[in-house]
């Protein structure tokens, strides 16, 4: 109703456990790309050799930086747009020879992100959202925001980290999990089709790939 009829109408990421209960209204739902799950503790501990990369640059940046983690804030907005923007035009800094299947495929995403991004930069409380923000040398580098999903599986919505330093990534995640490490698992939703995003994903191990369906009507 709301898409006047609209051929591309549809809802995505449609649970397993509403599958039933939306084709009986009428709907067809195909699968789409899997959420990834994962035990809270290994993200946060980072044991052992499955983690060793993150680990090794999760301790270099933390000795080579003055870093500052803090609560997200409206005055902080227009400091991490400006991140966001700088953080897209790296991803197409990248030359086209280092560039992998997909990657223009990723460049467009990510700038059709910036409404998102804008839209949790500025109503992050309405929607019941969680922010941080790393300073790295008094300046904003990294911002992350995300949600309870259940009482059982905390959800990171969106992740942005200056490319240019290596290990601020690994920071972020660990740290902003660390926060939330009352929740056994976090889900860091699906991969949308990206090599690149989903190799990075793979990394952290999944415990669980979490079916998701896309409805749309017949």
């Amino acid at each position: 109703s709301r898409n006047s009829g609209s051929k591309v109408t549809r809802i995505e990421n449609i649970p397993a456990c509403l599958k039933e209960k939306i084709q009986q209204w009428g709907y067809t739902l195909t699968p789409k790309d899997p959420d990834y799950l994962y035990h809270t503790a290994n993200l946060i501990h980072l044991k052992g050799n499955p983690y060793k990369s993150q680990r090794a640059a999760y301790n270099r940046f933390v000795r080579a930086h003055r870093i500052r983690l803090s609560p997200y804030r409206l005055i902080d907005r227009d400091a991490c747009f400006a991140l966001f923007h700088r953080w897209v035009h790296q991803k197409e800094d990248i030359p086209p020879s280092r560039s992998g299947p997909g990657e223009e495929v990723d460049r467009l995403m990510l700038r059709d992100a910036a409404t998102a991004h804008r839209v949790a930069l500025q109503d992050y409380r309405d929607l019941g959202l969680t922010g941080r923000v790393v300073w790295v040398d008094e300046c904003v580098k990294a911002y992350t925001f995300g949600y309870p999903r259940s009482r059982e599986v905390y959800c990171v919505l969106l992740e942005v980290a200056d490319r240019s330093i290596y290990g601020l990534a690994q920071y972020l995640f660990r740290e902003f999990c660390r926060e939330f490490q009352q929740y056994p698992f976090v889900n860091t939703m699906d991969d949308s089709g990206l090599p690149g995003l989903a190799r990075a994903k793979r990394a952290y191990h999944p415990c669980q790939l979490v079916p998701n369906y896309i409805a749309q009507p017949f």
